[in-house]
């Protein structure tokens, strides 16, 4: 018995495409885990905006 299950990504034979590798379903979880949400990417978005603008504030105080 297959201990994780196989997804094939390849397209049909029929157009010529030849099969792509395998990959572990345990493998393709893992790197979802690591993904941004949405709700985080925005946030990382508007830390770094944040950021941009007291970088230009003191650039501004300081000539």
């Amino acid at each position: 018995m297959v201990k994780y299950a196989k997804l094939l990504k390849a397209a049909s034979s029929w157009l010529g495409f030849e099969e792509m590798e395998y990959q572990d379903v345990k493998d393709i979880l893992n790197c979802q885990q690591d993904e941004l949400t949405s709700d985080k990417l925005q946030r990382k978005q508007k830390e770094g905006k944040t950021q941009m603008m007291m970088n230009i504030r003191k650039l501004l105080r300081s000539s």
